[in-house]
């Protein structure tokens, strides 16, 4: 547009462009014919999107014109109504045009470079890479009665369960990783079905041969029985360094050398372990009772009727076999174990069939007199239950 600069300062009189100064303004000096005067010193331009600018001078119009589904309207105040045709999308927005046309991929998509985000036909949401947050992270499912069930991986590395079991590294001093259930809550790691099993275990390095140590609950092994296994290996590289213990459904305890136990171990008779024909002192253990006559044959005897079987052994020989009673007892019957001289010294096995106990018994003659009218003995005695 052409810009039009009156004069500064003009005196009465004084004439520009058909305009004359009357003092006051500027007023047309000529008629009709000579007013359009500014109307030839006019112009502007315009452009569309493409920004080619097209003037529009004196004598000119423009003109807003429709295209397609877009129609223009004016009235005689030079109002423009421009209008557009809705667009009917039906066949557009359909997963086979959007996928066919490579606005998705797969199902539906978002794709950077080579990763893909994918939401499958099914409602399963694939994630090629991490989840990442500045805060804690829910997974909530909210059950049509608006019972809430929220998993939740903590910024502080905690993870708390649905039913209030977390894994966390809290308290005092902790180095490990707890698992802890609230006042009222079970838990537990679980095997199941007739092959199932379930362990705990600790190793110095998870990819190498080193010390190992594991607690398992199995029904395997061959003989059927729920059990609990306790293992301990020095080199789990080596089968042979495996120490294995054994406890069954049956009661029964296996240990790493076979053997099995049915029973704790029952410590030797404390006290008085002093047996002496003077006076008849006796040490008894479970019925059993253990004592010696003045001519130092050891005897037993038993308050209550069982089968016995036994041997027994003087200052380490072989063992004999415990002639009497050899089968059932007599209660409060005595039964010759074995004679012993001064400082000899007897071991005896003594399996009760009755009641499946198994006794060892020690005996050593301290002091033995054979003088006539004078005969004494005593000794040291221990009775240990084994079974």
């Amino acid at each position: 547009m052409t810009a039009v600069n009156f004069p500064d300062n003009p005196q009465p009189g004084d004439v520009f462009l058909n305009f004359a100064w009357d003092g006051e303004k500027w007023r047309n000096a000529g008629g009709r014919a000579s007013a359009v005067v500014l109307k030839d010193l006019f112009e502007f331009s315009v452009a569309a999107d493409d920004s080619t600018q097209r003037t529009i001078s004196t004598g000119e119009s423009i003109k807003f014109t429709g295209a397609g589904t877009v129609s223009t309207s004016s009235n005689a105040e030079g109002n423009i109504t421009i209008t557009g045709a809705a667009t009917n999308l039906t066949g557009y927005a359909t997963e086979t045009y959007v996928t066919t046309r490579g606005y998705l991929t797969s199902t539906s998509s978002l794709v950077n470079g080579a990763r893909t985000v994918s939401l499958g036909a099914d409602g399963a949401l694939t994630i090629p890479g991490d989840i990442r947050s500045d805060s804690n992270i829910n997974i909530d499912i909210n059950l049509a009665d608006s019972t809430l069930r929220r998993w939740q991986f903590g910024e502080d590395g905690d993870t708390v369960f649905p039913n209030n079991v977390s894994i966390n590294y809290s308290g005092n001093n902790i180095q490990f990783p707890r698992i802890i259930a609230d006042s009222g809550k079970a838990f537990s790691v679980q095997g199941q079905g007739t092959s199932g099993s379930a362990a705990l275990s600790w190793t110095v390095n998870p990819d190498a041969a080193g010390q190992y140590a594991a607690v398992a609950v199995s029904k395997g092994g061959g003989d059927n029985l729920a059990k609990v296994i306790l293992q301990a290996q020095s080199d789990s590289g080596d089968a042979g360094t495996a120490k294995i213990w054994k406890f069954d459904e049956t009661g029964n305890i296996t240990f790493p050398n076979t053997t099995v136990q049915s029973t704790a171990y029952i410590a030797p008779t404390t006290g008085n372990n002093v047996i002496s024909s003077i006076d008849n002192i006796t040490i008894s253990r479970n019925g059993m009772t253990i004592r010696v006559t003045s001519a130092g044959m050891i005897q037993m005897s038993f308050n209550s009727v069982i089968s016995i079987t036994g041997r027994s052994s003087i200052n380490n020989a072989d063992s004999v076999v415990i002639a009497s009673p050899n089968g059932a007892t007599v209660s409060g019957t005595q039964y010759n174990i074995g004679a012993l001289a001064l400082g000899d010294h007897l071991t005896a096995t003594i399996v009760d069939a009755s009641f499946h106990r198994i006794y060892r018994l020690t005996v050593i003659m301290r002091d033995k007199d054979t003088t006539p009218g004078l005969e004494l003995a005593v000794a040291y005695a221990i009775i240990e239950q084994i079974q």
